[in-house]
């Protein structure tokens, strides 16, 4: 699979892409959904009694609140302080096409650091709305008696967890060191899940990752 570029991040939040969805059947659900900047404002414009004639409504799936609100507004600024920084002209209504503006411009010159950079930001935003929509599932290793698997990096199978702490005091939680995440991909794959130690902080990466772990787990049985 070739590295996502920043025209890839760029083109998730801007323009129309295929979510593929795996059913409990294992078979697989294509369904195409606007860019995540697009939706992002459908819910918005929902939740404050709105809606975009002619679009799906994205507040069906998400309690949107405050904070999207914050958010999409924090997105809007940003992208026209980039097309600001890379052109003079006047920037249109929509940031999406702000954004792709941004894109042609910045390209003509950025090094290939700086545009990885950007990309990692983009990232960032497109990480946050999808969030919002499919909040990523987690689950604890534990088997059906409650008994956790220890992490195969520190050994631990609990630790305490600390929630809040202040001057002479703590919150502590007894917490399951080893969780899996299971994050959608729109590609109906596990490329965007992990498994994380608590503790120590050791993380396996994507489905590779997971079965890493699993067959280490097994095999300390």
């Amino acid at each position: 699979m070739k590295p996502e570029t920043l025209l890839d991040a760029v083109d998730i939040l801007t323009i129309p892409h295929i979510v593929t969805t795996r059913l409990d059947d294992g078979t697989k659900h294509f369904e195409q959904h606007d860019g995540l900047i697009a939706q992002l404002r459908q819910a918005v414009a929902s939740s404050l009694g709105r809606t975009e004639s002619g679009r799906s409504d994205p507040a069906a799936r998400v309690p949107v609140n405050g904070e999207a609100l914050i958010k999409y507004q924090q997105i809007e600024e940003a992208i026209l302080q980039r097309f600001a920084d890379v052109t003079e002209r006047v920037p249109g209504l929509l940031p999406e096409d702000n954004l792709r503006a941004w894109y042609v411009e910045f390209h003509r010159y950025a090094k290939e650091p700086e545009e990885i950079a950007e990309r990692d930001i983009l990232k960032g935003w497109a990480l946050w709305i999808r969030e919002q929509f499919d909040p990523p599932r987690v689950r604890e290793l534990v088997d059906s008696d409650g008994n956790a698997a220890a992490c195969p990096e520190c050994g631990f199978d609990w630790f305490d967890q600390v929630l809040n702490r202040g001057k002479g005091w703590a919150d502590v939680q007894r917490s399951v060191a080893l969780t899996v995440t299971y994050r959608d991909d729109e590609r109906g794959g596990l490329t965007a899940s992990f498994a994380r130690c608590g503790l120590c902080g050791q993380t396996w990466h994507g489905p590779q990752g997971i079965r890493e772990l699993a067959w280490d787990l097994e095999n300390k049985k």
